[in-house]
């Protein structure tokens, strides 16, 4: 299949998009060590279990909506790990220390027995009690604000890692909320899911769109966060559109970005709205198609279900476009092809793009009509290499993206796992010149694969962590795991 196509999904496979992503964290600045300034990593090594993060509260729920960040001690932040939807779940946070190759707890998850009987409760429990400090939600975005050294969740709390304490939130004891400390888009708590990168090279924090569901923020929207307030409310947000340059939507966006330099790197697709099929006329009212659209079925997905007249694996064209209709061709410009009726409705994804804004003027180029190597990665993480000054994508196979020479290339890495990762956090440590991240297995069981950190460690990387046994989760009667978004 051209990897250069658009993915097409039918029936259950449409399921899928509608699946939450977990956030990603880009490089943010870090000491350096001395490697050529090659955009291609000849050898790379794998090495699981270097750590076991445990999930607090025994929740089994593997954490694929945490947010990750890579704070300027170079340890990796974990904010937000529900994997539900709940108000109550753990907020405690905590950082992976590549230094030692422990989890550091920076904040323990702490209740009350209810909002009106503020006494402690121990155990906490995720049915039943009553946070201190800040409730949760898995799909809220946060962010890691450098220049403050604080967390911030929007929607819920704000965390001064320095003093190692909240000090906003809207549960008690805390008694101003986040909105005082960031300031411009109060909205930025339902913007669920967007892509999310540090830019350390001008102290900046961005957002863009949302995933699936979203509605805070225009989906080709940018949010730039700036320390430009008064020490009480440091952080202040602008909010553009950037659709009048050519930017789409992204339909699972939360890990699909990174910065290098001044310039925000983001990419992915987009799956737009069903179609029905019935003589050879597809229909959807304001489908918003043109003529010569290329798309493609998802690799996934199989023969089965597939209309009569198309086949897995081919590039198609829209042709004959009205507001309401088209027709397909397996040629641009070719003839239109019959396709047997559909029972049912279809989605047709946009083409995959990585685009790149710079964050000076917000003007925006189109990079690559690629997003990896291969459609099939499952929500992989984006991440910036500073050393080399390239993009590494993390999922079902590793790749990196040249921005000098715009092309995606594969990164072969000792003993990666033949069925990868997917949900993956994590970021490039400059120091180690390694990856640390935690995912969860695209075949098997997620726990306890979720709950474990893995490093890959790239040429001229230091030794490995050791690895650890992992770990056997605690389960609890009666909890059930929501992947999707409802």
């Amino acid at each position: 299949m051209d990897r250069r196509t658009v993915i097409l999904t039918f029936g259950a496979s449409l399921a899928g998009a509608s699946h939450l992503v977990r956030s990603m964290a880009a490089a943010a600045g870090t000491k350096s060590v001395n490697l050529p300034a090659s955009s291609s990593s000849s050898s790379a090594f794998f090495t699981g279990s270097i750590a076991y993060q445990d999930p607090a509260g025994g929740t089994v729920s593997p954490p694929n909506y945490e947010s990750v960040h890579l704070m300027t001690d170079e340890r990796i932040a974990s904010i937000g790990w529900t994997g539900i939807h709940r108000t109550e779940h753990s907020n405690a946070i905590y950082a992976f220390n590549p230094d030692t190759g422990a989890v550091d707890l920076l904040a323990p998850w702490e209740q009350y027995v209810s909002a009106q009987d503020l006494q402690p409760k121990i155990p906490p429990v995720r049915e039943g009690g009553y946070n201190k400090h800040c409730s949760t939600y898995d799909n809220h975005p946060s962010a890691y604000f450098a220049a403050t050294n604080t967390l911030v969740w929007f929607g819920h709390c704000v965390f001064d890692v320095t003093g190692q304490k909240y000090i906003r939130g809207n549960r008690p004891p805390q008694t101003s909320n986040w909105q005082t400390y960031a300031t411009g888009h109060n909205a930025m708590w339902s913007t669920y899911n967007p892509a999310y990168a540090q830019c350390p090279a001008l102290n900046v924090v961005a957002f863009y769109g949302s995933s699936h569901g979203g509605y805070g923020t225009p989906n080709t929207g940018i949010v730039v966060w700036r320390k430009t307030g008064p020490e009480s409310a440091p952080w202040q947000a602008t909010v553009t559109n950037l659709a009048g340059q050519g930017m789409l939507p992204i339909t699972t966006a939360r890990n699909n970005a990174a910065c290098l330099g001044t310039k925000m790197y983001v990419g992915g697709g987009s799956v737009g709205p069903p179609v029905a099929v019935s003589d050879s006329v597809f229909t959807k009212a304001g489908h918003g198609y043109h003529d010569e659209f290329e798309f493609s079925l998802f690799p996934n997905t199989g023969q089965e279900g597939v209309p009569q007249g198309m086949t897995v694996g081919r590039t198609y064209y829209v042709r004959d476009a009205t507001p309401n209709t088209f027709r397909i061709t397996d040629s641009r410009g070719g003839k239109a092809i019959k396709v047997a009726e559909k029972s049912g409705s279809l989605g047709i994804a946009q083409n995959y793009r990585m685009w790149a804004i710079d964050l000076n003027d917000l003007t925006v180029e189109l990079v690559s009509t690629e997003w990896g190597l291969g459609v099939s990665q499952y929500y992989p993480q984006l991440l910036a290499d500073t050393l080399r000054n390239r993009l590494v994508l993390i999922g079902k196979t590793v790749s990196e993206f040249n921005p000098a020479t715009k092309v995606w290339n594969a990164i072969p890495v000792k003993d990666w796992p033949s069925d990868g990762f997917k949900s993956v956090g994590g970021a490039h440590v400059a120091r180690y010149d390694k990856v640390f991240f935690r995912g969860t297995r695209r075949s098997g069981p997620a726990e306890p694969t979720c709950w474990q950190w893995n490093s890959i460690a790239f040429a001229g990387g230091k030794a490995a962590t050791p690895p650890q046994p992992p770990r056997k989760p605690v389960s609890r009667t009666g909890e059930k795991q929501v992947d999707d978004w409802t």
